[in-house]
């Protein structure tokens, strides 16, 4: 009986030593996946053929439209020449010659694919050339040595891919624990087929495809006290932090940071059928100063507020005078328990994210704004 007994021990020891395994090697391999995903692959055109890629590698599809790319970046290069004309085939067949190794193959290990792209600094002429004259080459140069964190990737989202479609920076940091969710489909560029998966890894990859040169780095735990002045120095500098996350405490530690290392804080916020644009620069109080900073103090080192003081705050902070009327329906909604989400919209979300960029965009270029906007469509198109 004492050696079935024992058998039987060892059976359920070895079960939960095997899970215990099978559970530790699934984490890791999910976490290597995630870093996998997050760092493309680059060979040059010149010196590694397509059919070396082919047998070095897992592909599933191949993008390979360098002709295309070369005569886009030619007229981009040379708009004064007539196209076809004898000139333009004479300069374009010593033009395509010089770009023989300015071609890089970008392979983009979540979906298998190779694509062929122009290199660095080409590709970033190219996705500009019509910005021309609205942004100039020179500003351009100023714009892009900019560095941005963005934490909160709801109206963070829609604020990446306007910062990257406006060429401002080439490094990013992304912040958010957070996964796509299906109720997520209404206001993000995502699709069914990637629910579940963490909205850093869904926004750097649209990011990537955009242009695949920026260097993001990835912050897929909660922002805190812990590692807000991480997220502020590690690896490069910010010199922008778009605010677009729930955490009041949070919120707090990060302009008193932002403050001691010369940060701008842009706050970004979806309200119903508006938006409401912060920007607090290194010499601006916090929040304005509509709280004392005693009041600071106690909200910064409180565990969590009652919704009852969240109610209270929350107004102060946005310096609201009044919502827009569907919103305030909304939450009475809330309070009600007829509903536990927060409503935003793809509306006012993309809106906010074209407001931050354009706001970022107009003080790298040292031009004046209005430090404090609302607006409410309701409103406006009455």
């Amino acid at each position: 009986m004492s050696i079935i007994f024992t058998l039987y021990l060892f059976f359920i020891f070895y079960n939960i030593l095997f899970l215990m395994i099978s559970v530790g090697l699934l984490k890791n391999k999910g976490n290597q996946f995630l870093g996998e995903n997050s760092n493309l692959i680059f060979y040059p055109c010149k010196n590694h053929s397509l059919e070396s890629l082919i047998r070095k590698m897992e592909i599933n599809s191949i993008y390979d439209k360098r002709d295309l790319l070369s005569e886009e970046i030619f007229e981009v290069e040379y708009p004064h020449i007539l196209k076809n004309s004898n000139l333009y085939i004479e300069e374009f067949k010593k033009f395509k010659k010089s770009l023989d190794d300015k071609f890089n193959w970008v392979y983009f290990p979540w979906d298998k694919k190779l694509v062929a792209c122009l290199s660095d600094d080409l590709h970033y002429k190219l996705i500009t050339a019509r910005n021309r004259n609205m942004v100039t080459k020179e500003e351009h140069e100023i714009l892009r040595k900019v560095n941005i964190g963005i934490i909160g990737l709801s109206v963070g989202q829609s604020s990446a891919l306007s910062l990257v479609g406006a060429g401002i920076s080439k490094n990013l940091k992304l912040a958010d624990f957070d996964t796509l969710s299906g109720s997520n489909l209404n206001r993000l560029d995502g699709g069914i087929d990637e629910i579940g998966l963490i909205k850093t890894q869904l926004v750097g990859r649209r990011i990537l495809k955009l242009n695949p040169y920026y260097n993001i780095k990835f912050y897929e735990e909660p922002i805190s006290k812990n590692n807000l002045e991480d997220f502020l120095l590690s690896e490069f500098k910010l010199d922008f932090v778009i605010d677009a996350f729930d955490s009041i405490s949070s919120k707090i530690t990060l302009r008193r940071l932002a403050k001691k290392y010369g940060v701008t804080v842009v706050m970004g916020t979806d309200i119903g059928n508006g938006l409401l644009l912060n920007v607090e620069t290194p010499e601006d109080p916090i929040f304005f100063g509509v709280l004392p900073i005693s009041e600071l103090d106690r909200i910064e080192n409180s565990e969590k507020l009652t919704l009852i003081e969240m109610g209270q705050i929350i107004p102060k902070i946005l310096n609201l005078e009044k919502y827009p009327e569907r919103f305030m329906g909304h939450i009475v909604s809330m309070s009600k328990g007829e509903i536990s989400w927060m409503s935003q919209l793809k509306l006012a979300s993309s809106l906010t994210g074209v407001f931050v960029t354009y706001a970022i965009k107009q003080i790298v270029l040292g031009n004046k704004i209005n430090n404090k906007v609302f607006l409410n469509l309701e409103e406006v198109v009455k």
